[in-house]
């Protein structure tokens, strides 16, 4: 039986799409992977910048390094001297209750949020289970706050990791310094050297 002229038109068609959609695919995983390296030596150059920065002490006057999820133990020592009226002891309950703490934040099977909708948006927002609430009632309000902070930082930084994520920080404007922007920081400081 013979093929009308269309069914060859649509045939001959059908078999370029195909061909084409297999060139795309294959440009598409060439793209991802080169897309995987590029992030991968984007990355190790974020890490040296953040390692350049803490080991310098010259550069933190605007920028320096933020570390997320870190634990604010100001609140506890504060709290502690509140407490305790021998300085030695306020010093080893506000670190031992920093430490304990920190392990809490570190425990990935702890996880105090809930899920709420907000304007159409699912956003993460913590619960006051009742490690926290104790937390308010024990050790006040201001330590209370510093857990939730490094809370929210590691759900916002590394939720499946949960640990302390070092970025370069902008302080004076409050923000994440971008690695176009702490090149440029770089520049500058390496003109003022040369030109010395």
């Amino acid at each position: 039986m013979m093929k009308g002229k269309n069914q060859v038109n649509y045939d001959d068609e059908k078999e370029a799409m195909r061909e084409e959609l297999e060139e795309l695919r294959s440009l598409n995983q060439v793209l991802t992977v080169q897309q995987l390296q590029d992030r991968g030596a984007l990355n190790e150059a974020k890490k040296d910048l953040v390692s350049g920065w803490k080991d310098s002490t010259d550069w933190r006057s605007v920028i320096g390094v933020k570390l997320f999820g870190a634990l604010d133990s100001k609140p506890f020592l504060v709290a502690s001297y509140r407490k305790y009226s021998s300085s030695e002891v306020a010093q080893e309950k506000s670190a031992q209750i920093c430490s304990l703490w920190e392990k809490e934040l570190s425990n990935p099977a702890w996880h105090p949020f809930d899920v709420i909708e907000i304007l159409g948006e699912h956003q993460e927002v913590i619960h006051d289970d009742e490690k926290l609430l104790k937390l308010k009632k024990d050790w006040g309000d201001d330590a209370y706050n510093a857990v939730r902070t490094a809370l929210t930082e590691l759900n916002q930084y590394n939720p499946s990791g949960k640990y302390i994520v070092p970025e370069l920080w902008n302080y004076v404007e409050g923000k994440k310094v971008t690695l176009a922007e702490a090149i440029k920081v770089l520049l500058k400081l390496s003109k003022s050297i040369l030109t010395q």
